[in-house]
């Protein structure tokens, strides 16, 4: 985007507000030459100005229909963000709720079309979150081995107490060389 610059003639400072830089623009503001714009009557109204309709259809679900994507403020993780007095919301849940009534507690919401900028009601579902984990392409859950090749099976699996799992050969093998070199520095 090119620098503009205050349009009162004389100023060189940067654009802020209205063709105006910050000073020029409170001046005229006291001064009662500038009002207020008129805003928008409803959150509904606000919410969907900021929602492209016409996007992409998703790749990996074309039947789906193409994506509503979110153009204003994301998380660090890509989501949406809605700011309602007093709270932000994730905007594909406000979506989903302005359209289909609000989430069970218990449930949340997956993208089906695997696009975080998407609010298309239609592209969410409400499941479980062991559901969403395991639908996730990258998911640890869908990987059937550690990253030294050993199987995730009954067998050779610890589960953690957070919900997270270990090969135990790899733990087997960590214990042997914490060992090894407590001996090699003379501690037991």
């Amino acid at each position: 985007m090119r620098d503009r610059t205050c349009t009162v003639a004389g100023c060189d400072r940067a654009h802020c507000a209205r063709g105006f830089c910050k000073p020029c623009y409170m001046s005229r503001w006291h001064a009662g030459e500038i009002t207020p714009r008129p805003r928008r009557t409803s959150v509904h109204e606000r919410f969907w100005s900021k929602v492209d309709k016409l996007a992409a259809v998703p790749e990996c679900r074309p039947d789906l229909g193409p994506c509503w994507l979110w153009t204003a403020s994301k998380s660090p993780k890509g989501y949406g963000r809605f700011d309602l007095p007093g709270r932000t919301i994730g905007a594909h849940r406000w979506s989903y709720e302005d359209v289909n009534g609000s989430v069970p507690v218990d449930l949340e919401l997956d993208h089906l079309c695997r696009v975080r900028r998407c609010v298309n009601p239609d592209h969410l579902e409400a499941v479980t979150h062991q559901i969403n984990v395991e639908r996730c392409p990258d998911s640890n859950a869908r990987k059937i081995s550690c990253p030294q090749g050993h199987p995730y099976d009954v067998v050779n699996t610890y589960h953690t107490k957070i919900g997270g799992r270990r090969c135990r050969a790899c733990m087997r093998d960590e214990t042997r060389l914490r060992a090894r070199a407590r001996r090699a520095t003379g501690r037991r």
